[in-house]
């Protein structure tokens, strides 16, 4: 599967990408979660982890922590 980048793009180069994510309930209908991703360029490229966008080198870490409530 290619690599796309920003407007579809087909970034070159191989990735590596690791994720691990968790969820934690405060109630029936409310609850923490956190997500992080990691991603490694293989040399001459650069990672991009959507949505993010482009890193400015081959390591790009992000994370996604949040408070969810549903009606």
């Amino acid at each position: 599967m290619p690599n796309h980048g920003t407007a579809n793009a087909i970034l070159p180069g191989r990735r590596k990408q690791v994720e691990a994510g968790a969820d934690y309930f405060l109630s029936k209908r409310t609850d923490v979660y956190l997500v992080v991703a990691y991603q490694r360029a293989a040399a001459g490229s650069v990672a991009a982890l959507y949505p993010v966008g482009n890193a400015g080198g081959r390591n790009q870490t992000a994370v996604n922590l949040g408070l969810r409530h549903t009606f």
